[in-house]
């Protein structure tokens, strides 16, 4: 039985598309967003017609890491699609849990506008430590 809230997962890279497909697999709806990529027949992800209206649809938001990289837009390189930072967070519900990554001031103090507090799961050490192999093999690479 599949938890009944909905979720919407802004892709900022590949980590949010698979983290969106295991929460697809317990939660009743998961909306993708700033994906542009094919998706095959998937039966766990939904594209939603607006991204906003699944914003104020959603129970749980998750944002990518970081959440803006200029301060203006959300972080999704993987999307033709600019979503403005302050549109994106004043679409999201009030009840509305909400994660992100590298949260800067900017975006706390938009965020504040709109009775919204986000939580900083790049705060969390663990997840510090074990992106830091990958980010610096991603370095070595370029």
């Amino acid at each position: 039985m599949k938890i009944d809230k909905c979720i919407t997962v802004f892709c900022g890279d590949l980590r949010q598309f698979y983290l969106a497909r295991l929460l697809g697999r317990q939660f009743a709806k998961v909306y993708i967003v700033g994906f542009d990529s094919h998706l095959e027949k998937d039966d766990v992800l939904h594209r939603p017609e607006d991204a906003y209206d699944a914003l104020h649809e959603s129970d749980i938001v998750i944002l990518p890491l970081p959440i803006s990289c200029d301060g203006i837009h959300i972080n999704a390189p993987l999307t033709s699609t600019l979503y403005p930072l302050e549109r994106v967070l004043s679409r999201i519900a009030e009840h509305a849990t909400v994660f992100g990554g590298m949260v800067s001031e900017p975006v706390k103090c938009c965020a504040g506008k709109y009775n919204l507090e986000i939580i900083d799961y790049f705060d969390r050490e663990e997840l510090t430590v074990l992106n830091a192999v990958p980010t610096a093999c991603a370095k070595v690479q370029q």
